[in-house]
């Protein structure tokens, strides 16, 4: 007969087992979990959210509309999670908060505001949703795409 504490003792095992599993697949795949430091993303994002991140090879190009962590710095600690705008190539346009890429309408955010990006070869350009209080693109200007960390999930 198995008593009470034998029972809790093998759910225990299971779950740790489990647990060990599931960190030994998301390692393989490139999984990662991060918490969210700022609100440039929200409502999409907010501090303090936890997300999951997949690391992109280095060959991988996210698609636009995708949302990517990045070193804005080489050897800088810090990092940012914004959406993909504009790929290489692309002209990114905000005219009086009504952003368009290559002339098509990508959105309408308070607080884009107005001016012209042409983005370079092997640059992207990333806004955060938050376009009233984010620190991106539009002031530390196209990131080289070798400075992309991941894609969140």
């Amino acid at each position: 007969m198995m008593t009470k504490a034998s029972a809790w003792d093998k759910i225990f095992c299971g779950l740790c087992f489990s647990a060990v599993v599931w960190l030994i697949i998301c390692f393989f795949f490139g999984i990662m979990p991060a918490i969210v430091q700022q609100n440039s993303m929200a409502p999409t994002y907010c501090d303090g959210d936890l997300i999951l991140m997949h690391r992109l090879d280095e060959a991988e190009l996210p698609n636009r509309g995708d949302v990517v962590t990045f070193f804005a710095e080489p050897g800088n600690s810090t990092l940012y999670v914004k959406r993909v705008i504009g790929l290489p190539g692309d002209q990114i346009r905000a005219d009086d908060d009504v952003l368009t890429v290559n002339g098509r309408f990508f959105d309408n955010i308070p607080g884009t505001g107005s001016w012209i990006v042409n983005v370079p070869d092997k640059h992207i350009f990333r806004l955060g949703d938050n376009r009233a209080s984010s620190y991106d693109c539009r002031y530390m200007g196209c990131i080289p795409v070798e400075q992309l960390c991941a894609k969140i999930l």
